[in-house]
């Protein structure tokens, strides 16, 4: 028997997180605050890496640090000197930090 994925957790999960991503920006008062929510969700995604790597696999790694900083680089880059918008520039460093690793 095929079990399914739809489930009350992951339909939750979803709810919540289109809920956050619609309501934030309206609720924030200024870009300072938004600029710092945004950097402790960045900082979040890669201390979840992180913890998948070192607590449930046990296993010692640097290169989730290498990764982060290749793709914060390619983002940084491709938007500032050649002028591509941020979320093809995400797409592409995803790319280029997959190459990489």
């Amino acid at each position: 028997m095929k079990k399914s994925i739809i489930k009350p957790a992951n339909i939750l999960f979803v709810v919540f997180a289109v809920a956050f991503v619609i309501l934030v920006p309206r609720i924030i008062p200024n870009q300072y605050m938004m600029t710092i929510i945004d950097n402790a969700i960045i900082y979040f995604i890669a201390i979840l890496g992180l913890t998948v790597m070192l607590g449930m696999g046990g296993q010692v790694t640097f290169s989730l640090a290498g990764t982060m900083g290749i793709g914060a680089f390619t983002v940084a880059i491709a938007t500032v000197r050649a002028h591509i918008h941020p979320l093809i520039a995400i797409v592409l460093a995803v790319v280029i930090t997959s190459v990489f690793s």
